[in-house]
Formats: C-alpha cells, structure tokens, sequence
C-alpha cells in the first residue's frame, strides 16, 4: 500500500505517542510505502524549527530517516483542488505523482474532501484500522 502522511500526521507523531506515532512506527516496520515530496520535507522542517524548536540536528535525522524509508517524487506545485487551504494542494499532488493508494491527515479540508481521483483521504485512527485488517486477516 502506498500512503503519503500528510505534514500534520508526521509532526504529531514525533512529538506524541497518540495515534500518528503508530503509524510512524507501521512506516518504520515497511509496514507500507511511504511517498513524499521535497515540499513535504520543507514543512516538516519549518514546522519542527520554528513552533518546537527543534534543532537543525534533530531535524535533520529526522528527515533523513524519512529520505531513508520513503519513496520521494517531484512536483510542479500546480494543483490547485482546494482553494480554503492552498498548502493542502501539495499533498494531493504528492499522492497523484506518486500513484499512492491512500493519503493519512488530520487536516479537516482534506478529510472533508474524502477523496480526490481515486486517492481516499483517512484519519490516521481510520489509516490504522485498514493496517491492521490487512495485517491479521485471514
């Protein structure tokens, strides 16, 4: 399964041990495939520099694990679906780019879109109970 964890979900995972960290540890396992875009890694590090204070160091393990695990894509920055929250956009062509089955946000105009050409748009608690059917069905 190809997933791209929306900005959000990766920032709560690393600072709480609620749900998206779940998911973390599922992209850690190879559980699924992650895909990312440079725009994604730029955010994920602009947030944790500037609202947690992370240092450039922590930063960049953090972003290395993720060029490590995940499968990275390149955008035009050119979809614009949703006009309330034009950052959004990125994810949504992250997802298109790279042919991704589902996209994980806690984001409320992308959960609300529910969908978008085929891609579903989940909570990571909905992302998770998918995991886990997948993993011990029989």
């Amino acid at each position: 399964m190809k997933v791209v964890l929306d900005t959000n979900v990766i920032v709560s995972a690393l600072i709480a041990r609620g749900t998206p960290y779940y998911c973390l540890l599922a992209l850690k396992h190879k559980i699924f495939a992650l895909i990312y875009s440079k725009e994604i890694i730029d955010e994920l590090s602009e947030v944790l520099e500037r609202k947690f204070r992370w240092s450039e160091d922590e930063i960049n393990k953090t972003v290395s694990f993720i060029q490590q695990i995940g499968h990275q894509v390149e955008t035009t920055g050119t979809l614009q679906v949703i006009e309330a929250d034009p950052d959004d956009n990125i994810i949504i062509e992250t997802a298109m780019i790279g042919e991704a089955d589902l996209i994980v946000s806690g984001d409320r105009h992308l959960i609300k879109m529910g969908q978008y050409e085929g891609i579903e748009v989940v909570t990571p608690a909905e992302f998770l109970k998918r995991l886990f059917s997948i993993l011990f069905s029989t």
